[in-house]
């Protein structure tokens, strides 16, 4: 019997290694085999990360996706990835032992999810400026082309600055961005605290060192640190300094106030048009 032998170009094998590297079935596996060879277990059943987008929620799902993470708290990381934060519904519970990664709900919605008896929940704050900012620049520039990103694009790219930050402006006022965070500020408490994206920016390995405590995570400190500089903004920028601007990358600037680089005085009118005291309402004027 003859043997048919089947050869893939090289260039071909690559691109089918990484299609099963980012296959589901693989990550599911990985999952659940790094879940089982945990050395820690966290006391929570689920862990809630909340937010709205532009708040570092890539940054985060990161940290909890990584192997020493997971070894720490044997839990896994479920991303949430439906957008329209004014019309999300979580009526389903998600799976227990796992991490849900930048949950794009307001606070309402979060009450009606279905939760174990054993939870942490928190919430990434950002300053709505910097949130408009950050929209812009990765919807006109560096966000990849997923809905509405793609239509954002096309509407940007014929817009002058000022008039691109008005239309962002309303965008995440139609998204319910800015009703999602001060639904959150409004229901603050010491169980389910506001975690402001300005310590993460200032001092990721403070922000880390405070969270992981709040998850009764006791990292080893040479685990905690190599996490730490694993994902810190140089080493995701493979060498840039956090204040130095690419507008093309994920990884824009990595500082808190860059708003104040591009909100002119029409820009700032328009954006107190929109969204009224919400600046007082967060905490941040």
């Amino acid at each position: 019997m003859s043997t048919i032998r089947v050869f893939f170009p090289r260039r071909t094998l690559g691109s089918y290694k990484r299609s099963l590297l980012q296959s589901e079935l693989y990550l599911s596996l990985r999952d659940s085999y790094r879940t089982r060879c945990a050395s820690y277990h966290s006391p929570f059943d689920n862990i809630y990360h909340c937010c709205t987008q532009r708040t570092a929620s890539q940054w985060l799902r990161g940290i909890f996706d990584d192997a020493r993470f997971v070894k720490y708290t044997g839990l896994r990381t479920i991303p949430y990835t439906e957008l329209g934060l004014r019309y999300a519904d979580l009526h389903l519970p998600f799976q227990t032992r796992s991490v849900v990664a930048h949950l794009y709900v307001s606070y309402p919605t979060f009450e009606c999810l279905p939760k174990p008896e054993h939870f942490f929940a928190f919430f990434i704050l950002r300053d709505p400026r910097d949130v408009v900012t950050s929209w812009y620049f990765a919807a006109r520039y560096s966000h990849r082309l997923v809905w509405p990103i793609n239509e954002m694009r096309e509407v940007l790219a014929h817009l002058n600055v000022t008039d691109g930050f008005n239309y962002v402006i309303d965008q995440l006022d139609a998204f319910g961005t800015f009703e999602a965070q001060r639904s959150w500020v409004a229901h603050a408490t010491g169980e389910t605290p506001i975690l402001r994206y300005e310590r993460i920016a200032a001092d990721n390995v403070a922000f880390l060192t405070d969270l992981f405590c709040r998850m009764h995570i006791n990292m080893s400190e040479p685990e905690f640190r190599a996490l730490c500089e694993a994902h810190s903004f140089t080493t995701k920028t493979h060498g840039r300094q956090q204040g130095e601007v690419d507008d093309n990358s994920h990884y824009r600037v990595g500082i808190a106030g860059d708003y104040q680089n591009h909100f002119t005085p029409a820009i700032m009118a328009h954006f107190r048009q929109v969204t009224g005291d919400t600046l007082e309402a967060l905490g941040y004027q």
